[in-house]
């Protein structure tokens, strides 16, 4: 309660709830403990109008509110009881959009967390089973995030191979970074990986609580994130080896060479468009790929996994 109470005032939604208390402990009263000073301060709390809490009521209930207010000694006991219940319906509706917005926004916090910890191994006793598993819970903006990093560097990689000659240890070893970036996340999600640690701890809060640029959103795909891991390790790393042989195969083997970092750069830029969608569509391929071949060869089990998506979800609030 006290949590929500603390969410109603980021979201300056905070008298509707005091307002409903303050008329729920009216309600609760003896006769002889409703007087004119108690209906006047709630009144003048809440109802009238400059007041630094009034609570939105429609037109015609905030006329019918003033005149019991001010025919309030003429009241039966009863109708003073009552005077209040048609407002406190319309605050407990306006609560439930608050509290909906309350319910994703700790669920978000708590997946946020979780990623979190999930990534600082070192501070868990665990068995190697246990290490070398996938977050199942995936956070949108931190697949954004890492797309635009790895978009990056392949457009570094490809250029640097293409245009620049020397010296070819440069995009060998950007190369072989990115590939381990992509079998590390496979094997273990973000444990082993820098650019992991960058994007939850420097990027992620920085261009969603500071810029307010991107906004997390949980989804269970730890399957199809995992493969899509595995496919980007695969080019990333077909690619790599592809221009590294090429890069030091004898200078007049001219068409293996081409042929070797042509195929390597042809790898990269599968892998550039792969993140290029994921950052700009929010469109997974390999998650595409996964739930459609789920559907076809897995029709029961697909609809299952479906439905219980959100109940995983709600599950771990």
């Amino acid at each position: 309660m006290v949590s929500f109470e603390l969410f109603c005032k980021e979201q300056y939604n905070s008298e509707a709830l005091e307002f409903w208390k303050e008329a729920n402990i009216w309600q609760s009263l003896p006769e002889e403990e409703m007087t004119s000073e108690r209906i006047k301060m709630i009144y003048d709390r809440f109802l009238l109008k400059d007041s630094p809490q009034l609570i939105n009521l429609p037109g015609p209930m905030t006329v019918d509110l003033k005149r019991f207010y001010e025919r309030i000694n003429r009241l039966t006991i009863e109708e003073k009881r009552n005077m209040f219940v048609e407002a406190q319906e319309e605050m407990v509706s306006l609560m439930l959009s608050v509290f909906n917005q309350f319910v994703v926004e700790t669920l978000r916090k708590k997946h946020l967390l979780y990623a979190e910890e999930f990534a600082k191994w070192w501070k868990y006793k665990m068995s190697l089973k246990e290490f070398f598993t996938f977050p199942q819970m995936i956070n949108s903006a931190d697949a954004r995030l890492h797309s635009l990093c790895c978009g990056s560097l392949i457009i570094i990689i490809i250029l640097l191979t293409a245009l620049v000659k020397e010296p070819v240890w440069v995009p060998e070893f950007l190369a072989v970074y990115l590939s381990y970036g992509y079998l590390t996340r496979t094997l273990c999600g973000p444990r082993l990986d820098p650019q992991a640690f960058v994007v939850l701890f420097l990027l992620r809060p920085l261009m969603e609580d500071k810029l307010r640029l991107i906004k997390s959103e949980f989804r269970n795909q730890g399957i199809p994130r995992r493969i899509a891991q595995f496919l980007g390790a695969f080019c990333a790393g077909g690619g790599t080896i592809l221009i590294i042989i090429a890069n030091h195969l004898p200078k007049d083997q001219i068409s293996t060479i081409t042929a070797l970092k042509n195929t390597g750069m042809a790898l990269l830029a599968f892998l550039l468009l792969m993140a290029v969608l994921v950052l700009f569509l929010d469109f997974c391929l390999a998650c595409y790929c996964y739930k459609r071949l789920r559907r076809i060869f897995f029709p029961r089990a697909s609809s299952v996994h479906n439905a219980s998506n959100e109940a995983v979800a709600i599950a771990t609030l």
